[in-house]
């Protein structure tokens, strides 16, 4: 039985063929024939499954011939993602599958706007001449090709594929190496020059490898929303690169670096970075090689309580997604810059709020108060009164949200939280020094 595969599959992977398309593959490749030229259990089994996929895609059934995918997605079904091989390897007997499923865009497909393979190793010939021609008529929004063993040449003629497809917006390119410049220079200009691309992720690429290879890629995403470079060995080097980047940068609104060895001193840049960027929403670090110090430099820029001034003056936009933990009041920051119904202002109020009662019991900073007009302080004596609430959902801030816990559990609490309020107020008055203020009067 085997032999026989073996024979049929030959031929349908003949030179003297004119052309793969001339092919309708209709069998399929049990695993014991994948096993039996190399491959492993798991591997074989993918393999069968990689052709009954397509094969699901392209053959027209008499009841189902008015349907048309609009999307096909290959791959992720075919093994767990905790499984130990990484990418089905490549093998020229699935050209004829390849160009099968070609050939069905070209004839049943005309909806298709997203294509998306991911661990199965893909020929650059396949790529080139097979898929692209029929992909390129497409009005693709997404191409996602991960972990598909791109060499440089495919990805350079994928490059050319972007550039020429306008109407693409998310690209995924993760698991394939881009660590040379010519590589990176081609996806470069790619992006430069489209005109609708929002999302681009390149997870485990290796650009960090080169910082050149970093800098030109993101010289050609800086109108690119989501941004996406996990995994990629970026070290501070780079993510100084990548924090100048950010300095200047009125698009970005999500950027991942999250599993990278990022040490504390690019801490500094970002911070410094996040203080004249307003546009950006998120940004991960997290599983890096940040410490306790660089998370303190990271809530400095998001909650800097020096000053009320500089409270006020803090970014109130950004969520940063690293382990706050180790800090007191850091891990509520994310839940005030996140709220994103909230309004600017309310925003400073609420972190104003906080940098006044201070949650851990320790005593107000009376320092805040050096530079407050006094005909303000009444509105700040009354704040220093009010308490955050915590009602298993998240933070809240009682004197802005309307009250959020029920009136049973107000009843419980309200004699602590007035113990609380009066010393905070008793505290501030008494070591509030102020004479100068009524030495004319």
């Amino acid at each position: 039985m085997v032999n026989r595969l073996i024979h049929r599959m030959e031929q349908l992977r003949s030179p003297s063929t004119r052309s793969y398309r001339t092919h309708t593959p209709r069998i399929v490749a049990p695993s014991s024939y994948w096993k039996s030229i190399g491959y492993n259990d798991e591997g074989a089994v993918a393999m069968e499954q990689l052709q009954k996929d397509i094969l699901r895609y392209c053959i027209i059934d008499s009841q189902t011939s008015s349907s048309s995918p609009s999307s096909i997605r290959l791959g992720p079904q075919l093994m767990n993602r905790s499984s130990s091989l990484d990418v089905i390897p490549p093998h020229n007997q699935l050209v004829p599958y390849w160009s099968l499923l070609s050939k069905a865009f070209d004839e049943r497909m005309s909806g298709l706007d997203s294509f998306c393979v991911e661990r199965i190793g893909i020929p650059p010939q396949v790529l080139c001449n097979v898929l692209s021609p029929s992909l390129q008529a497409k009005q693709l929004n997404v191409l996602s090709l991960t972990n598909t063993k791109l060499e440089r040449d495919a990805l350079v003629h994928v490059s050319r594929f972007i550039s020429e497809n306008t109407s693409l917006q998310t690209l995924d390119f993760s698991g394939n190496t881009i660590d040379t410049w010519i590589v990176a220079d081609a996806l470069s200009m790619a992006f430069k020059s489209h005109p609708c691309l929002q999302s681009v992720t390149l997870d485990r690429c290796k650009v960090g490898n080169d910082t050149r290879v970093l800098a030109t890629l993101l010289n050609g995403m800086k109108h690119v929303k989501s941004i996406s470079l996990k995994g990629n060995n970026i070290t501070s080097e780079g993510a100084h690169i990548i924090a100048h980047f950010l300095d200047g940068n009125a698009c970005s609104t999500h950027v991942h670096l999250d599993d990278n060895p990022i040490k504390d001193d690019a801490t500094f840049s970002f911070a410094s970075a996040l203080k004249q960027n307003t546009t950006l929403r998120f940004l991960g670090l997290n599983n890096t090689e940040i410490s306790e110090l660089g998370n303190i430099i990271l809530r400095r820029a998001l909650f800097d309580t020096s000053s009320l001034n500089s409270v006020a003056d803090s970014n109130h936009d950004c969520v940063i997604s690293i382990d706050w933990s180790s800090l007191a009041l850091g891990w509520k920051i994310p839940d005030i810059n996140g709220k994103r119904s909230w309004s600017k202002e309310r925003k400073v109020k609420a972190k104003i709020l906080l940098a006044l009662c201070i949650m851990n019991e320790v005593p107000l900073k009376l320092s805040y108060f050096d530079e407050v007009p006094l005909e303000i302080m009444p509105y700040i004596l009354a704040m220093i009164q009010e308490h955050i609430v915590d009602d298993g959902h998240g933070w809240y801030y009682r004197y802005l949200s309307g009250g959020v816990i029920t009136e049973d559990e107000a009843k419980q609490k309200k004699t602590a939280f007035e113990i609380k309020s009066l010393n905070r107020l008793f505290h501030t008055l008494k070591g509030w020094h102020r004479d100068h203020d009524f030495c004319e009067l």
